[in-house]
């Protein structure tokens, strides 16, 4: 993945760095993407094609990103409103 890990010698950006979240229908994307605004969280949203082997694999999918160092709050936050 494109924003997974840098080098250890770039430690100086670590709270920059970004990682996926999780990968959603878009509708429902939207609609977390608020909840986790109003959670506190910063998240960005980017949409991509058809999902491939998923329960939707017919709709449009989105990807919501987060710091990596919020993961863990946006992952509690996300439990709150999306069945594991």
């Amino acid at each position: 993945m494109v924003f997974r890990r840098r080098p250890k010698d770039d430690e100086a950006h670590e709270e920059e760095r970004v990682v996926e979240l999780v990968c959603l229908p878009l509708w429902q994307a939207q609609l977390v993407l608020h909840h986790l605004w109003e959670a506190g969280v910063p998240t960005t949203m980017s949409e991509g094609g058809l999902g491939t082997l998923k329960h939707w694999a017919n709709e449009p999918t989105a990807r919501l990103w987060v710091m990596e160092h919020r993961l863990a709050e946006a992952r509690a936050a996300l439990a709150e409103v999306v069945d594991p």
